[in-house]
Formats: structure tokens, C-alpha cells, sequence
């Protein structure tokens, strides 16, 4: 077995993460680095791990709205989503930027304002996870699940 020292800043697709970042399974695609023969430990200098682009492909999310940043579009929203069920993606807090162009729903799907939207309520929206921040969302749709 060999010992790697992962270096400070890694590359993963656009963003740099830390090693700490780093989960079981992620595939290294390049590292250069020194290798101590004596030790079997590799200090990797410079490091680039694969980014699945699933995760940036544009889906269905739902989650609890906890902040709404103004009731014309467009707004942001601070959304605690739950784990998509088919993919298994998403989980966690978001900021979910939507186009001034987004469509506003209630339950039944009709066209409604954000006036009506209030913290605490369950939404879906439909988007796409930002390439360069994984806790940020591009949506272009979102329906108030609560009335």
C-alpha cells in the first residue's frame, strides 16, 4: 500500500476543493507530485479529481422554504431541500436564484404571485445545480406545494 499526502487546494471539475472535500470513490485523474521510496508516500503537489456532470443536469427539487429574498422576480430563495429519490442528489441547504422570466405556480399549477409564498412552506422548483457552487441552484420554475 502506498500513503498519499493530498496537496491543500485540489481541482474538481471548476471548483477547487480541500482534501477534506474528497469522498470514497472519487476518481484522480492527474496528480504530480514527489514519491519517498523509503516511506511509500506519495506528496502530491498538484492534484484533479473527476466531477460527475449529472449533478449539474437540470431537475426536480423540493424543499422548505426558509428565506425569500423579495416578492418580485427576480429573487433568490433559501430553500432546505431533501435527497432526490431517484438520484439520490441534493440533499442540503440551497440558494436558489430564479430567472425574472421563472413561473410562479400554487398547488393546483396555476400562475400565482410570490406575495403569497411564506417561510415554512414546502416548494418545488425545477433547475440546475452552479458548476462552480454546488450549494447554489438556476431555477426556472417554482410551485408553492401548500396552497
Amino acid at each position: 500500500s502506498i500513503t498519499v499526502v493530498a496537496p491543500y487546494n485540489i481541482q474538481k471539475g471548476v471548483r477547487t476543493i480541500s482534501a477534506g472535500e474528497l469522498a470514497v470513490g472519487d476518481k484522480v485523474l492527474s496528480a504530480s507530485g514527489s514519491f519517498d521510496y523509503s516511506t511509500k508516500t506519495f506528496i502530491a503537489s498538484d492534484m484533479e479529481v473527476y466531477q460527475d456532470k449529472s449533478v449539474f443536469k437540470a431537475q426536480n427539487f423540493q424543499g422548505t422554504l426558509k428565506s425569500l429574498s423579495g416578492t418580485a422576480l427576480p429573487p433568490s430563495a433559501d430553500i432546505s431541500v431533501g435527497k432526490n429519490p431517484s438520484t439520490g442528489l441534493g440533499a442540503g441547504d440551497y440558494t436558489v436564484y430564479f430567472a425574472a422570466s421563472a413561473q410562479v405556480m400554487s398547488k393546483n399549477k396555476a400562475a400565482t404571485a410570490l406575495q403569497r409564498f411564506t417561510v415554512g412552506d414546502t416548494v418545488r422548483f425545477y433547475g440546475s445545480i452552479r458548476p462552480a457552487n454546488l450549494q447554489e441552484i438556476d431555477a426556472d420554475l417554482i410551485r408553492n406545494l401548500n396552497f
